[in-house]
């Protein structure tokens, strides 16, 4: 038989309390009772003596597990202590108490955490001392049936009384031996039982439909989802989005319903997420891991494997964390010797690695789709998108005819569709003369709310069959009472992805919406299309409406040069833009600078950057602006800002630089200067214009965020000086803006009033803003600065 581990806060305990410890966690307790009443008053005196509270785990046969000193504060810790297989765990285990130095003996709210990991049919608390008349107060408690009573008193008295009782009385309507036991391995069975953690707006309606769609994307993961815990709340809390009272009810609800994994209705920031982690005690996946997490159990082809992977990777990156073993350094040095890197630095390389790879392989795949779009030039071409699960694939198959291997992926599910479906749709007139029309019709991916920016940057070769048809069929399904707002949605991401090309408005399931739907879709869209795909309504009329739309367009003209004749310049129609986009995650990169090699993201970690490039060294401009940003530190560090910049030099030339700068600019220049000698960053970020007819970098700014999403960019001319007071500006608009639903109007500065979102309704607004909104406009609508 395995003895009983004593763990906790057992740094400094003198052997002999060591010693008197292990014999307590030794003593054998009863099994027709509680506990055995003099092993409970030793461990009272030991209490005492340390000042800490003490706990013993003992399972049903009367054997201490674990004798645990100090507060049960993390559950992973304890359990990682307790010694026996799951099964012996779960067999009838009770906890046995000394409250140490405190009066209360009710579990506190994080106490009662731990203790609901830990399954027990009982838990014994009791005083570290009797009181004055004899009497030594003890409780019984058991798990509760809800969040707000986690812990309820079963029985009360003295502890010599108590410890006498049968277990399986003083369990009261706890749960029998092994029955939590059981149950944990139905729900495995069943699936990963997920909490639902979501920040709900005031408008009750959209807080169900945001709850439901969460719901089905935990489903479409395979999870099951077993609560919701809601808040409502004017400000978020910067470190933890939810209020801390609000997360310890959320902790105690998934032990309750016996969660394994909680899931956020937002993306959260690497450090939002560890702190979730830390307060829950519980694996925390926000909604975009959620969707990343969906397409990659859907990825069936092995381009859509490889988009998702880039995106988990690109997403994951800047969450990398560890601790122990993944902290410690490597041996580095000359016989390995030093402090090397760490193991945690070693895999943000690979991973960063595997990212350029799949870049070129993403790359290579959007050759091979251009090549495909290439061979269907001359012939219309339509796509469908929509809403994820709006019916696009069977309205596909529907139009085609397509059956067994030839249709279409149609389930009842989110995101069943990942890779792009072209089927050629024959068309002819209503009184069936002339010859045939064929159309080519694609069927995409499916939009969401809130698309993950990785997923979009990975798909971009998937969403360009979208944005190089002739038009989109703009698929809503009527029955989902939120379809206004998904139709929205999509035009604000069609929008965004630049389409141009004419959409029109086709209405899926006229067969089961409520009445009056297709009134309101028709007054929305007057152009609207009502169809059934399951049913086959309004295909026919579809295909007659297909046979004249979109009407044909003139070409652009594209304007000649004005040189002509041999010799004259390649000048292209349109110039080529440049690498970055806003939304784009930033490429990460290795290069040398004055202060040693740079690994971008590990420079950055969970901090904002700002980039800003030189054309060289020793430029007059240039050297006021770094010394501008040096003295500006202390502000720089008040919004988490780390600032590196860049020139083409060597990182010899740029110590030299620094100390002209130091000396005319009376700083101190302590950040690094980035030695681009062979461009590869300034190709990387696009600061070399593909027309220009030298090889300078552009005098760049950049804004990115801690998510490495380019947020701003500005590029100035050589005789301009760079303004970073407006720089500070704008990272307060970003910062403010990323956690509350308003915007910054012309000129704003830190503590002026601010513009309310067009999205939030007058009302909720006031709701959502208390200290007040005025109307000026029903569009423009003015709060003050919600965080101060």
């Amino acid at each position: 038989m395995r003895q009983g581990t004593v763990a906790g806060r057992t740094t400094g305990l003198r052997p002999a309390q060591r010693r008197r410890l292990e014999r307590l966690c030794h003593r054998r307790h009863p099994e027709d009772g509680i506990a055995e009443p003099l092993g409970l008053q030793r461990l009272a005196a030991e209490s005492r003596e340390l000042g800490l509270p003490i706990t013993l785990v003992v399972d049903g046969r009367g054997l201490c597990r674990l004798l645990w000193v100090g507060p049960l504060e993390q559950s992973g810790r304890l359990l990682e202590k307790l010694p026996g297989s799951p099964r012996r765990q779960g067999r009838g285990l009770r906890l046995l108490t000394c409250c140490g130095r405190t009066r209360q003996l009710a579990p506190s709210s994080q106490e009662g955490v731990v203790g609901l990991d830990l399954q027990p049919t009982l838990w014994l608390r009791y005083g570290a001392q009797p009181e004055p008349g004899g009497h030594w107060a003890a409780s019984v408690y058991t798990p509760g049936a809800t969040a707000a009573t986690p812990w309820v008193s079963a029985l009360e008295g003295d502890l010599a009384s108590l410890c006498a009782v049968d277990p399986a009385q003083g369990g009261g309507t706890g749960a029998a031996p092994g029955a939590e036991t059981s149950l944990g391995q139905a729900n495995r069975r069943q699936g990963e039982r997920v909490l639902l953690l979501a920040l709900t707006p005031g408008d009750r309606s959209a807080a169900q439909r945001l709850i439901a769609e969460l719901e089905g994307l935990v489903r479409s993961a395979g999870g099951v989802p077993v609560g919701v815990v809601e808040q409502r709340r004017s400000q978020l809390a910067p470190q933890t989005v939810w209020g801390e009272g609000k997360l310890a009810e959320a902790a105690l609800e998934a032990r309750r319903l016996d969660a394994s994994l909680v899931v956020t209705d937002r993306e959260l920031t690497p450090v939002q997420a560890r702190n979730l982690e830390r307060l829950l005690d519980l694996p925390i996946s926000d909604r975009s891991e959620l969707i990343l997490d969906i397409f990659a159990q859907r990825a069936s082809s092995a381009a859509g494997r490889l988009q998702v992977e880039l995106a988990q990777l690109r997403y994951r990156l800047p969450r990398l964390s560890g601790r122990g073993r993944s902290l410690s350094r490597q041996g580095g040095g000359i016989g390995t010797r030093g402090p090397g890197e760490t193991q945690l630095e070693k895999d943000r390389r690979a991973i960063a690695r595997r990212i350029e790879r799949l870049q070129r392989d993403v790359r290579q795949l959007e050759a091979h789709r251009a090549r495909l779009r290439q061979g269907r030039q001359g012939q219309r071409r339509l796509a469908l998108v929509g809403y994820t699960n709006a019916g696009k694939s069977s309205l596909l198959n529907a139009l085609t005819g397509a059956q067994g291997p030839a249709a279409a992926l149609a389930e009842n599910k989110l995101f069943a569709t990942l890779d792009p479906t072209t089927r050629r749709l024959q068309l002819r007139s209503p009184d069936g003369g002339g010859r045939p029309v064929p159309l080519l019709l694609t069927d995409t991916v499916g939009f969401i709310r809130d698309l993950p920016p990785p997923l979009v940057e990975a798909f971009r070769s998937t969403l360009e069959e979208t944005l190089d048809a002739d038009g989109l069929l703009l698929v809503v399904d009527l029955s989902d009472p939120a379809w206004p707002e998904q139709r929205q949605t999509v035009h604000t991401i069609l929008d965004a992805l630049g389409a141009t090309m004419p959409r029109r408005l086709v209405a899926n399931q006229i067969d089961r919406c409520p009445a009056g739907e297709i009134a309101r879709a028709r007054a929305l869209d007057p152009d609207a299309l009502f169809v059934s795909a399951t049913s086959a309504l309004g295909l026919q009329h579809l295909r007659e409406a297909l046979l004249d739309w979109p009407p044909p367009i003139d070409e652009p003209v594209v304007a000649a040069s004005a040189v002509t004749g041999p010799g004259a310049p390649s000048i292209p129609a349109t110039p080529t833009p440049m690498a970055l986009q806003l939304g784009d995650t930033v490429p990460d990169f290795t290069q040398d600078s004055q202060l040693g090699p740079i690994h971008f993201y590990d420079y950055a970690g969970d901090s904002w950057v700002v980039l800003f490039s030189h054309p060289a060294d020793y430029t007059p401009v240039c050297t006021t602006e770094l010394g501008e940003v040096s003295r500006l530190r202390p502000e720089w560090e008040k919004r988490n800002v780390k600032t590196i910049a860049l020139s083409v030099d060597s990182a010899e030339s740029h110590k030299g630089w620094i100390c002209d700068i130091n000396e005319t600019q009376n700083t101190a220049v302590d950040y690094p200067i980035l030695a681009d000698e062979d461009k590869k960053v300034s190709d990387l970020y696009g600061m070399i214009h593909p027309n220009a007819l030298n090889n300078l970098t552009v005098r760049s700014v950049f804004i990115i965020d801690p998510n490495k999403k380019l947020r701003l960019q500005i590029t100035y001319p050589a005789s301009t000086g760079r303004n970073f007071d407006e720089i500070l500006r704008v990272i307060d608009s970003l910062q403010l803006t990323d956690y509350h639903q308003v915007a910054t109007p012309v000129n704003w500065k830190d503590g002026d009033d601010c513009v309310v979102v067009p999205s939030i309704p007058t009302e909720e607004a006031r709701t959502k803003f208390p200290k007040g909104v005025t109307e000026v406009k029903p569009y423009l609508r003015m709060t003050p600065q919600p965080n101060k």
